[in-house]
């Protein structure tokens, strides 16, 4: 049994978790979907909006968590169910924890539910019940987010219209295990960035056309074409559902950008500084995880520049592995040397895209397995996809056969079990050099950026040695965006894990220079070792796409329904 003590610390705990949880904010809830909720669907009218807990001192925001849910579902940012994929998975724990104990009640006002049958057994296959939103629910979603592009209001966590911005750009920090709402005072970038607004309008048009010509063979889309290979991205690679899901993230995008108080074409981008020191931008979707093209038509034409480090993280694991006196990765070191010609080449073999290569092999360094389609998540009691399962899953649109079979070109791939076998190699080696810290009776590892990771989990069971890597690698990484931020401030405009944005044409000769003369202070600091971090820098102007008449029929256009017509 506990003690009173463990008791007391544990509801801490809880209390400070969820102080810090709850400073996020969606600026994706408008006011009209929860008058249109309230109005139309008087069991959700009467949810109540908070539920408290006398015993932790915490609270739960019912209502604005449903709302929440409610809008991942209709944006698609809900795991599809493996049974049906035209069903999502809601897990009741995490319903619990969101809406209380009467989380069913709740999800049953907005949600279809079906038992998967078919010979599933919810607790030994560890699936969950089929969920849909209601037709009426996705019916006022839909005239809520597909309406007249114009500024609308957001609630809050209390039912409240947001009437101010938060003062911070990053939300929260997580280390060692435990969150803390942010007293840093590191971060001196916005968090609010202009976009080209006329852009997105163009982006869902793109879209919802590259869709209608690949079902039905029209409209002509010989301009759209040429827009995607403005921004570097081949039209014709992409996958039915590649073109949908790029369509609903544009119109997802573009809502985002009308709110209020911030302004035409302008979003609000706040981050969590997660264990490692990487910053994750809030929410499903933000410009961070939006993919290349689209970022660049959104971003284009307002003076921004991208910043990539050249395939960092490998860079990273290599410099560490001689400074520490490993041994020769030769694989690793034939692929910095040669990185587009080696995805190349082993596209060519494995008959897959070069960008799909590109993915698997940064899936490696971060601990993917090509042993293995599955592996057993301890947490959850389940086995689950590998990484390189769900990179291939999303390339054939979910079609496991396929997945399977390309597994197994991968798996067999010399490069790629080259690679694997320097990476362990190089864990091997490193660990006996990385810095520990001990605190309360446990072992922590500490990365350059000062960040700690348990080195036993909740489990009592070792850390897998690829996470204690990408721990250290990352904090190099977050290490090496603040000494970009730290001469740039104010025209630094997002980090972008291993690159960022800027306002400031840098010549990346000197970027390079400043980098090599902290990194070596850092691992002075960090190891008693007076070497740097070298690192190549590219950059690309975010040039804005040409546009021709075509463009002012668009911008004419007053419904997002319009634009994004697909039928």
């Amino acid at each position: 049994m506990p003690d009173r003590k463990q008791i007391q610390k544990t509801r801490k705990l809880k209390i400070q978790r969820n102080k810090a949880d709850r400073s996020f904010v969606s600026h994706n809830i408008k006011e009209e979907l929860l008058q249109a909720l309230d109005t139309k669907v008087k069991s959700f009218r009467d949810i109540a909006w908070t539920l408290k807990s006398k015993k932790y001192n915490t609270i739960k925001d019912t209502k604005y968590n449903l709302i929440h849910i409610i809008l991942n579902a209709y944006n698609g940012h809900i795991k599809k169910h493996k049974a049906d994929d035209k069903w999502i998975s809601l897990h009741s724990v995490d319903n619990r924890k969101k809406l209380g104990p009467e989380a069913d009640r709740i999800l049953d006002i907005v949600f279809d539910k079906k038992h998967p049958r078919q010979n599933y057994n919810l607790v030994d296959d560890k699936i969950t019940l089929k969920y849909k939103l209601k037709k009426e629910i996705v019916d006022i979603c839909d005239d809520v987010y597909l309406g007249e592009y114009k500024l609308h209001a957001r609630i809050g966590r209390e039912g409240e219209k947001i009437i101010s911005l938060p003062n911070y750009v990053v939300r929260a920090i997580d280390n060692g295990g435990l969150r803390y709402k942010n007293e840093s005072k590191r971060y001196y970038f916005d968090n609010v960035i202009q976009l080209n607004e006329d852009n997105l309008l163009i982006m869902i048009k793109l879209f919802a056309d590259l869709y209608r010509n690949r079902v039905k063979n029209k409209p002509d889309i010989k301009h759209w074409m040429n827009v995607l290979q403005s921004v570097g991205r081949n039209g014709e690679t992409y996958s039915l559902q590649q073109i949908e899901n790029r369509r609903q993230k544009a119109i997802e995008l573009l809502n985002k950008a009308s709110v209020d108080i911030l302004g035409e074409g302008r979003i609000l981008q706040v981050y969590t500084e997660k264990e490692s020191g990487r910053l994750f931008a809030d929410e499903w979707l933000n410009l961070q995880n939006l993919p290349t093209e689209m970022r660049f038509i959104a971003m284009g034409g307002l003076g921004y520049y991208e910043y990539d480090i050249e395939n960092a993280h490998y860079n990273f694991l290599y410099q560490l592995n001689n400074m520490f006196g490993g041994r020769h990765l030769e694989t690793i070191s034939h692929y910095i040397r040669n990185t587009k010609q080696v995805r190349l080449d082993t596209a060519e073999d494995t008959g897959i895209d070069y960008g799909v290569i590109k993915d698997i092999m940064i899936s490696l360094i971060y601990g993917a397995g090509i042993n293995h389609y599955h592996y057993y998540d301890k947490a959850d009691k389940t086995s689950k996809d590998n990484a390189i399962m769900g990179i291939l899953l999303e390339y054939t649109n979910n079609n496991r056969d396929d997945a399977y079979k390309l597994f197994d070109l991968v798996a067999n791939n010399s490069t790629i079990k080259g690679l694997k076998e320097d990476i362990k190699t190089a864990q091997r080696h490193m660990k006996t050099y990385w810095k520990v810290q001990k605190k309360d009776n446990k072992e922590y590892l500490v990365n350059t950026f000062g960040k700690i990771k348990p080195m036993v989990d909740e489990n009592g069971d070792k850390v897998r040695d690829n996470k204690l890597l990408s721990h250290m690698l990352m904090g190099i990484e977050a290490s090496i965006l603040v000494f970009i931020m730290e001469e740039e401030q104010k025209s630094f405009i997002m980090p972008q894990h291993d690159g960022w944005v800027s306002l400031v044409d840098w010549n990346t000769k000197t970027l390079e220079k400043i980098i090599k003369a902290k990194s070596t202070k850092m691992m002075m600091e960090y190891a008693g070792i007076g070497k740097s971090i070298n690192v190549s820098i590219k950059k690309k102007k975010m040039n804005d796409i040409e546009k021709g008449e075509w463009a002012e029929k668009i911008l004419r256009t007053k419904t997002i329904k319009d634009l994004s017509y697909i039928k």
